[in-house]
């Protein structure tokens, strides 16, 4: 259990998601995914580090649910130290390899729910793409509520939390191919809490100044996010966790709808309508607060 006192499921305990087993897709997940946001990231960093009298470079920032490292390897540059925290071994372990030039950065293995780290220890919590990993099917959202108290315990005074996430709507609609596959799109907009959601808990865990941005970018790098292809392939499928929430003969419907725009040439039309609504929708959200004095 983590200290919010809810059973953890064993893929819970080995990878730190109620559902999508990282174990399996840690290895391809750098071939696809990319730092989403981190312009968002950097400006709200440097506006701190103004506000502390501080240099960039002065900051100790945590990555909350760091995965394969790709923000720790984004951000080491820039900052003082960094500390990666996943519940996934395997994650850690590519976290390992790929920061493994990066002298300022140190990994740590814990669930969210209980970070283990002292209190006040940080300038900044990241939080990318993985808050929705700790909803349940039913929305039940007791586990996202710990984990940003963790977050406000390990904050310093003023400290700034950056979370990338999607709003329900863009879970549904966010991505051009998900319509193909609306069962799983649906089941994991159950799972991403609102930005009203946010705003209450944030506030109840001691933080406030609340902004909200829409990053312009995709969770995957442009050139195979746009490849009409790309859903047919596996490794592509293990870096959104929407496909592991098909269930029955939605992968292989989905697919065959695919297939059939292909063969009819209205791939691209189709494609093109549904970037239109993902221009309008955004395709993820940072919600950005500052710990109260």
């Amino acid at each position: 259990r983590g200290t919010s006192g809810a059973p953890m499921t064993e893929l819970e305990k080995k990878t730190g998601s109620q559902y999508c087993d990282y174990s399996s897709t840690s290895h391809g997940y750098d071939d696809y995914r990319v730092p989403v946001g981190l312009d968002v990231i950097l400006s709200t960093l440097s506006s701190y580090a103004r506000r502390k009298e501080k240099e960039l470079s002065d900051l100790r920032v945590l990555d909350a649910g760091c995965g394969t490292g790709n923000y720790l390897v984004a951000l080491s540059p820039h900052v003082g130290s960094l500390i990666g925290v996943d519940a996934s071994e395997p994650m850690l372990e590519s976290a390992k390899e790929k920061t493994k030039d990066c002298e300022n950065v140190t990994l740590h293995n814990a669930d969210l729910t209980d970070l283990d780290l002292p209190a006040g220890h940080v300038d900044a919590v990241i939080c990318n793409q993985v808050l929705h990993h700790l909803c349940d099917e039913n929305g039940d959202k007791e586990k996202v509520t710990e984990a940003l108290r963790q977050f406000s315990s390990v904050l310093k005074s003023e400290g700034a939390l950056i979370i990338n996430t999607c709003t329900p709507e863009q879970a549904v609609d966010g991505k051009w191919y998900t319509e193909a596959f609306a069962g799983g799109a649906k089941r994991i907009a159950k799972r991403f809490p609102t930005t009203s959601f946010f705003f209450t808990a944030l506030s109840s865990a001691d933080f406030d100044r609340f902004k909200v941005s829409v990053p312009p970018e995709t969770i995957m790098s442009a050139e195979k996010y746009l490849d009409i292809h790309a859903p047919s392939n596996e490794a592509f499928r293990c870096c959104d966790s929407t496909f592991s929430l098909l269930e029955g003969n939605e992968l292989s419907e989905g697919l065959a709808f695919l297939q059939g725009i292909i063969d009819a040439g209205t791939a691209e039309a189709y494609m093109q309508g549904r970037e239109r609504l993902r221009a309008q929708i955004g395709q993820t959200t940072s919600i950005i607060a500052f710990k109260r004095f």
